[in-house]
């Protein structure tokens, strides 16, 4: 008996997206369709077949015209962060990442910092912006660190072209001039994570030491050119993937396609050197986190190892690290170990051993033993909820009003 398939459009696919679909489609007791992946290849029910449903993944100009007129649900997927705005006007279901969880993430992740400055850095104003900027102060603010909104110019206020190369960073430039560094900063896509790094080379500004960068969302090519790798934060796509398979069963089982887009809060930071370092006041304290946050994948590493390499006894090390961080450097290490092992396991189906090996923690049983003790559960069982979470679907929260534009350092009503 053939089972029942989903047609998959799409003019630039994310394998991600694709893993979680068929992983949904599976669940489902269905399959993918691939065939109207093909450059101008339209779904089979153009040809007389009958899909169960559509998935169209990006709002394309070119996957959108494929869609045609189907008779099937059709759920949307967009890789992009996106909150409660009015959907795209494709029709069907609307799905995609969620900009709020991805700003709690991003203070969470540069919050781990030390004590530096923070700012958040776009170009122009809007919803999207704003909502970011609400997810990302409150948590900084509640430590009583200094939160501060930055709009950078980049495009021409005439013409509404981007401003030539030079002349942007030159007023970038003299932005970053006026902020106190160090400064961890999250920027609005990676052009302006590429610009900052560029600007702070120019200026002699060590990064992640005097700036750390932290990009939401990436790009290949930039990330490519960039000469310090920079942190992203960005959806889980394969749980995007999974939370849209949840959606079309929902719709087959008779539910409305809901008006607004319903949001994935699966977030991941993919954490690299421009936010390595640690901007507390002792240097051993800074040196050390620094060399566990490059270097905890490897099995070889420990506190001893490094109380070594930094010249200093264990003991000595371990007072330092528990005054600064509130933590052991033990403790730091097996911290960062474990939520790369949630990475790992959110990714599909790799084998604990394979996992362990990349996580540095050596072997499956070692892996379990630790996972237990920080998750207080087994990863099988962690990589089963997770799943489970990532495809039920859960209420959109209505939008919240922008915090007031005199929160201590917030630029916006300067700007305006």
């Amino acid at each position: 008996m053939p089972q029942r398939t989903f047609a998959v459009i799409a003019a630039q696919p994310r394998p991600e997206v694709l893993r979680g679909l068929a992983e949904g489609a599976a669940a489902m007791g269905g399959e993918l369709d691939l065939d109207a992946l093909a450059p101008g290849q339209r779904p089979e029910y153009e040809r007389g077949g009958a899909p169960a449903g559509v998935f169209l993944c990006g709002f394309d100009l070119d996957a959108e015209l494929r869609l045609g007129r189907p008779k099937c649900p059709v759920v949307s997927i967009s890789p992009e962060f996106c909150d409660d705005s009015p959907a795209p006007l494709a029709p069907g279901a609307h799905v995609g990442c969620d900009r709020r969880a991805a700003g709690a993430a991003a203070a969470a992740h540069l919050l781990s910092l030390g004590n530096p400055s923070f700012a958040f850095c776009h170009s122009g104003t809007g919803r999207a912006s704003d909502t970011l900027w609400d997810a990302f102060a409150p948590p900084i603010l509640a430590t009583g660190g200094r939160a501060e909104r930055v709009i950078i110019e980049t495009t021409s206020a005439t013409t509404g072209e981007r401003l030539p190369r030079e002349r942007r960073l030159a007023r970038l430039a003299e932005t970053l001039d006026t902020l106190r560094k160090p400064l961890a900063v999250l920027t609005q896509n990676m052009a302006l994570a590429l610009d900052i790094v560029t600007v702070a080379g120019r200026r002699g500004w060590a990064v992640p030491g005097d700036i750390a960068v932290l990009s939401l969302g990436g790009d290949a090519n930039q990330e490519a050119v960039s000469p310090v790798p920079i942190s992203v934060v960005t959806g889980d796509l394969r749980a995007l993937g999974v939370r849209a398979a949840g959606m079309m069963e929902s719709l087959l089982a008779g539910a409305h396609a809901p008006e607004t887009p319903c949001v994935a809060g699966a977030v991941k930071i993919i954490a690299r050197e421009s936010t390595s370092t640690y901007a507390g006041k002792n240097r051993f304290a800074g040196e050390a986190l620094r060399l566990a946050r490059k270097e905890f994948r490897s099995s070889e590493l420990t506190a001893d190892t490094v109380a070594n390499r930094l010249g200093i006894s264990r003991t000595g090390l371990q007072k330092i690290m528990l005054r600064e961080t509130g933590r052991s450097l033990s403790e730091e290490i097996r911290r960062l170990r474990v939520e790369e092992c949630c990475r790992q396991l959110s990714c599909g189906s790799l084998k604990l051993a394979s996992i362990a090996a990349e996580c540095g923690l050596t072997d499956a049983k070692n892996l379990c033993r630790v996972f237990r003790k920080a998750k207080g559960m087994t990863p099988a069982q962690w990589r089963r909820i997770s799943g489970r979470q990532a495809a039920s679907p859960r209420p959109t929260p209505a939008y919240a009003r922008p915090l007031s534009a005199r929160i201590p350092g917030d630029s916006r009503s300067k700007s305006r």
